[in-house]
């Protein structure tokens, strides 16, 4: 049945809306009268017993022609619009499918090209972050480490790093790091050693020396930042980044959030429906039978 128009009052009105289809309406109008005759007649209608239901049942009927007459009409009158309107859109998709498939192309290689930069950012970040962890282990340790022999160990540990397999693009960067460190070890060493016998000259000019090797760290440590914060790139246009969801452990969703497949139950009540029982109910679902009133 078609649906209402939304406040139409009349075909007259909508005929003056749309002059090119006044022929096309008017068939309508004579249905029209027809059906509001029809439809007050049964407005009156109170099924109270088996003779008030028969007349029910044979304006069902009436009422139900009518509204068919409406649909045909309908369908006749449409269906030269119906056919352009399917030719156009058909055109339209004929003509943009190149179109469309060079724009989806456009935006997969701009796509795969942000998120191939981005990994790139964040690769680096990741070892701008080791080469700053490890220079900061190695403050502590200088700092802390006041026996030769633990000094000795951690010398050691060091001399054993792979800076390339460890610190890749910042190897140079890393080494360097490392090196000073190993001068700052190796006048701590002397320190260490001299304690007992050096004099406060000699004291003094150890631990200027390692102040400017510890200034030497610093300024490397700087570099690693810049060369990091070079690579990146600036935000790409039209861009956007919207909150999306994947299901990874349907065990752990909340109940609220999952819905029913309608399709697939009622396919399985087709299925086994010679062998139900109104109000039954399988796997959480209650089966019945519904009273459905047809004309």
């Amino acid at each position: 049945m078609a649906k209402k128009t939304e406040q139409l009052k009349s075909i007259t009105e909508l005929a003056v809306m749309n002059p090119s289809l006044k022929a096309d309406l008017a068939e309508f109008e004579g249905v029209k009268q027809q059906l509001e005759t029809v439809a007050k007649q049964c407005f009156l209608i109170k099924v109270t017993d088996d003779t008030s239901l028969s007349v029910c049942e044979s304006n069902l009927t009436k009422l139900n022609d009518l509204c068919k007459v409406v649909e045909t009409v309908r369908v006749k009158q449409a269906s030269p619009y119906w056919d352009k309107f399917k030719a156009i859109n058909a055109a339209a998709a004929y003509v943009s499918e190149q179109p469309e498939a060079a724009l989806t192309h456009l935006k997969d290689q701009k796509k795969d090209y942000i998120l191939k930069v981005e990994a790139e950012k964040k690769r680096k970040e990741t070892l701008q972050a080791k080469v700053d962890a490890m220079s900061e282990y190695m403050k502590t340790n200088y700092e802390s480490i006041d026996d030769i022999v633990k000094l000795d160990a951690f010398v050691e540990r060091i001399n054993k790093i792979d800076f390339k397999v460890s610190y890749q693009d910042f190897e140079v960067q890393a080494k360097e790091i490392a090196d000073n460190y190993l001068k700052l070890f190796s006048l701590k060493r002397t320190e260490l050693e001299a304690l007992s016998t050096a004099t406060p000259d000699e004291v003094e000019a150890i631990k200027e020396a390692s102040a400017e090797i510890v200034a030497t760290i610093e300024e490397k440590a700087i570099e690693v930042k810049v060369e990091a914060s070079v690579q990146s790139f600036g935000v790409p246009k039209k861009v956007r980044r919207p909150w999306k969801f994947e299901v990874v452990d349907t065990a752990k969703v909340p109940k609220e959030w999952l819905m029913i497949d309608e399709d697939k139950v009622n396919e399985w009540k087709k299925a086994n429906q010679d062998n139900l029982v109104d109000g039954q109910i399988i796997n959480g679902i209650k089966f019945y039978k519904d009273l459905t009133v047809t004309a």
